[in-house]
């Protein structure tokens, strides 16, 4: 917690501070989202490992050669991954962070 003398010595105001203004560190990182950066952290992770890897240009050249010139069913086959991916049992969030970057290589 900041007294007023530290108060003074970074403001050069002579006022004390209300204490109910203040914010502690340990207040400010009480509301910090640890969990979905550590979320996202994973996910850029994975999909770097996906990219890196080859994996994502084998799944959309394998769609590109599944679906041949019927480019419409670019949105049915993106679709179906989702379907693939929630029955197997992950969460809608997981099932969005997955899709996007694969539909996204297609489109």
């Amino acid at each position: 917690m900041v007294t007023a003398t530290q108060f003074y010595t970074v403001t050069g105001s002579a006022t004390a501070p209300d204490p109910a203004l203040l914010l502690t560190s340990k207040s400010v990182f009480g509301h910090f989202p640890g969990s979905i950066v550590t979320l996202l952290i994973g996910v850029l992770l994975l999909f770097g490992h996906f990219e890196r890897s080859g994996s994502l240009s084998w799944l959309t050249d394998k769609v590109y050669k599944a679906i041949g010139e019927h480019t419409l069913l670019i949105p049915w086959v993106g679709y179906m991954i989702g379907l693939f991916i929630s029955t197997a049992g992950a969460f809608s969030t997981a099932t969005i962070t997955l899709l996007v970057p694969v539909i996204a290589a297609l489109g």
